[in-house]
C-alpha cells in the first residue's frame, strides 16, 4: 500500500510478486521483436524518372506582392518515363503520368501534385509528392523533395512508404529526377 493510503494497481502484492516482473521481460522482447520484423519488412527502392515538357500547362500570372516580385500559379500535367524502373513486389514501374501544382517566382519555385506510376504487371501506384526548385531562366537547376505512397491497384493495393527525390530540369523543358525510398506492402 502507498503511504498515501490508497493500494497501487501495479504494487507486487497486486499483480503477484516477482515472478510477474520476470514474465515481463519475455512480453518486452516480444514486442521488440514485432517491431524489428515490421521495420524489416520495409524495402529499398531507387529509380530515375524523366518527365517531358508538361502538356498542357495553364499559366496565371499574378501581380506583384508587397515586396515587388511577381509570382506564376501553374497548373500542369507531363508523361514521364522510368529510365531507372522501380522494383516493388517483382514488378518494374515502365511510365507515369504526374500531374502539378507549381508556384513560382524568379529564382524558386514549390511543387505539389500527384505522380500515377504503371508497371509492367500493369498495376499502378500513386505518390503525392512536395518540393521546391531553384531556377534560373525559368529553368529548374536543382530539385528537391519528399513523396509518400497513396494509393496502389492489383497487387500494390495498400501500399506504404515514402521517400525523396533530386534532380534537375533539362534542355527541353522537361525534368530528371532520382527517387529513394521505401515500400511496404501489406499480407494478403
Amino acid at each position: 500500500m502507498r503511504p498515501d493510503g490508497i493500494e497501487s494497481r501495479l504494487s507486487p502484492d497486486r499483480m503477484g510478486g516477482e515472478d510477474t516482473m520476470m514474465a515481463k521481460i519475455p512480453l518486452a522482447v516480444a514486442a521488440g521483436l514485432l517491431l524489428a520484423s515490421a521495420c524489416a519488412a520495409q524495402t529499398r527502392i531507387t529509380g530515375t524518372l524523366q518527365c517531358d515538357k508538361p502538356s498542357p500547362q495553364y499559366t496565371i500570372s499574378v501581380n506583384a506582392d508587397a515586396g515587388g516580385a511577381a509570382r506564376t500559379l501553374l497548373l500542369q500535367q507531363s508523361k514521364c518515363t522510368w529510365s531507372k524502373p522501380l522494383e516493388i513486389g517483382g514488378a518494374k514501374s515502365t511510365d507515369a503520368v504526374d500531374s502539378g501544382i507549381v508556384e513560382a517566382d524568379a529564382s524558386r519555385s514549390r511543387d505539389t501534385g500527384y505522380d500515377v506510376s504503371s508497371m509492367d504487371s500493369g498495376d499502378q501506384f500513386t505518390v503525392r509528392y512536395t518540393g521546391m526548385s531553384a531556377l534560373d531562366g525559368g529553368v529548374a537547376q536543382k530539385i528537391t523533395g519528399t513523396w509518400s505512397f497513396t494509393a496502389g491497384t492489383g497487387k500494390l493495393k495498400g501500399i506504404a512508404g515514402r521517400g525523396t527525390y533530386n534532380g534537375a530540369g533539362n534542355a527541353d523543358g522537361g525534368v530528371t529526377v532520382q527517387i529513394v525510398g521505401e515500400y511496404q506492402i501489406p499480407k494478403k
